[in-house]
């Protein structure tokens, strides 16, 4: 039997590895446009880019499926 920790690690890795795409999107995003709406261009990127990181890893580690 697995402990429930185990669970807990791993969830909170993969928050980190969100966590970090999120800011690197952010950055990536606020440096190659600087127009009027970079701040809400910049937060919707890292927020997509976030979301779909920790679907992924959810998706293939947690539930043990692959996307179709």
């Amino acid at each position: 039997m697995v402990p429930p920790t185990f669970f807990a690690l791993r969830h909170a890795a993969f928050a980190a590895v969100a966590t970090a795409a999120n800011v690197a999107t952010r950055y990536v995003s606020s440096t190659l446009y600087t127009g009027r709406c970079e701040l809400y261009a910049a937060m919707a990127a890292g927020t997509l880019a976030g979301l779909i990181a920790k679907y992924v890893l959810a998706l293939r580690f947690v539930f043990r499926e692959r996307a179709a």
